[in-house]
């Protein structure tokens, strides 16, 4: 990740012109975050007359109007037309390594799957285990806003679950229910984005309380009851998850805490029955 600062010079020093600046660069950064080119929350200040962003982003030409969709056009255009000359961006610092544009394309496969403190992309690489900036997917601009949204709300239920409050149970039933409302959503944008790409991509579903050690290694896949136990080969990709269903495009791990049956059996497979 690189830290980038971008510059906003107003073709007026008027408060007006600075104001209307600052409400179409919002809109503009906006549009950034949602087509996956900036990650994680900006920063705003005026300087000597400048409006200037400070931002994260995956790559050193995140920021390049090469990626942009078309409401990122837009904004731009609008952007552009309040300033004297066009905006300018440095890299002024660097968090880990940067992303390899490149890197999506040689994946034979995908997963979604983000936490609370997540700041990348909710797209990861099946075989490096990377964040993949959503921009440089082969998706719609429409299935990345819808993507992004995903990821704000898993963040905020997995915020709830850990706070351990008053909701933290309910929490817990949406990160770990194939059924729940966030995983459903989960799963159908995982769907439509194997549909874009023609790559495999599965859905993270988490799983923390389990009745015993013994029963984990025989836990059954919640979606359609089979076995899809795997030996973990290494730390990165799909090989980092300790289950995997094919059919059903799901991942999870092994579970953690072992002190309450009741919590255990959220989210475990149930055979469904069927009336005489």
């Amino acid at each position: 990740m690189l830290l980038q600062e971008c510059i906003f010079r107003p073709r007026s020093k008027a408060v007006s012109t600075k104001k209307k600046l600052e409400d179409e660069v919002q809109g503009l950064v906006s549009a950034w975050i949602k087509n996956g080119q900036i990650w994680g929350e900006e920063l705003w200040g005026w300087k000597n007359d400048e409006l200037i962003v400070t931002c994260w982003t995956p790559c050193r030409d995140s920021l390049n109007k090469t990626y942009a969709a078309e409401w990122v056009r837009k904004a731009a255009t609008r952007v552009h037309s309040l300033c004297r000359e066009a905006p300018t961006t440095k890299v002024i610092a660097q968090r880990h390594t940067e992303v390899n544009a490149k890197s999506w394309r040689k994946q034979a496969s995908l997963y979604l799957f983000t936490h609370m403190l997540d700041d990348t992309s909710p797209i990861c690489g099946g075989r490096t285990g990377v964040p993949i900036p959503l921009y440089l997917i082969s998706i719609d601009q429409q299935l990345r806003q819808n993507l992004i949204s995903w990821m704000q709300s898993y963040k905020h239920v997995d915020s709830l679950w850990t706070g351990s409050g008053p909701l933290e149970m309910e929490a817990y039933r949406e990160l770990a229910r194939t059924n729940s409302t966030l995983t459903q959503k989960g799963r159908q944008l995982a769907s439509n984005v194997e549909a874009s790409t023609k790559l495999p991509t599965y859905y993270y579903l988490m799983k923390y309380w389990g009745h015993s050690i013994t029963d984990e290694i025989d836990r059954k896949c919640p979606g359609c009851g089979q076995a899809w136990k795997q030996s973990r080969k290494g730390q990165r990709g799909l090989d980092w998850f300790d289950y995997r269903c094919e059919p059903c495009r799901l991942v999870s791990h092994l579970a953690v805490s072992f002190d309450d049956a009741r919590r255990a059996s959220i989210g475990e497979w149930k055979a469904k029955v069927i009336a005489n």
